[in-house]
């Protein structure tokens, strides 16, 4: 699936329509080329007839807020027994300025926020993580600690967006960990579950 190109040309014709009307009346009617005061009021609506279709022009180039997420290990493996953490690395691919809060939930793990961190923690399995993109090739990165429960033979985490305040379009994400048990090498193998490419 493909995201479709923003065009501003309805914009833009609109734009043209609005300032030929706006010529052909200053040309057909004398009483709006001189200076009077309810000539000022006309005037300004017509700028702003003129600046609506603009902005829309403008906005629409621009395009949808279109983001990407990773979630990095520094090894291929969990342990037991001890406190790991992953990253959560977000890059902004759009020119849209976007805020979201990013949904880490966990299964069979427990994560831990500390003080220092500005996460939602409803739960020990389940944070938010906010997000604030200025914009093109904006890149975050947080941190995110945990703790396998005991006697498991498997842990996951997923991530969504949380698109009750709005959000980004997301594309090409690796959208979550599996990790399983390796009784060989007594560790937790890491698989990556990835997400739609947009």
């Amino acid at each position: 699936m493909a995201i479709a190109a923003p065009c501003p040309i309805p914009y833009i014709l609109l734009f043209i329509m609005i300032f030929t009307i706006l010529v052909i009346c200053l040309f057909k009617i004398p009483s709006l080329r001189t200076y009077r005061k309810r000539n000022l009021v006309i005037y300004a609506l017509f700028a702003l007839l003129l600046s609506v279709p603009m902005y829309q022009a403008y906005d629409t180039t621009i395009g949808p807020a279109i983001v990407t997420y990773r979630l990095d290990t520094a090894e291929d493996h969990f342990s037991a027994g001890k406190t790991n953490t992953f990253n959560i690395t977000c890059t902004n691919l759009g020119m849209r300025q976007t805020n979201f809060n990013l949904i880490v939930k966990a299964i069979n793990a427990s994560l831990i926020v500390t003080n220092q961190q500005n996460y939602l923690q409803t739960n020990n399995t389940t944070i938010e993580i906010p997000f604030n993109f200025n914009g093109l090739r904006d890149t975050q990165s947080q941190s995110v600690a945990f703790t396998i429960d005991q006697n498991v033979s498997a842990f996951v985490f997923s991530c969504l967006i949380d698109y009750q305040r709005g959000g980004p379009i997301v594309t090409g994400a690796i959208e979550g960990l599996h990790c399983e048990f390796n009784g060989t090498t007594n560790h937790y193998a890491i698989n990556r579950i990835y997400g739609p490419y947009v």
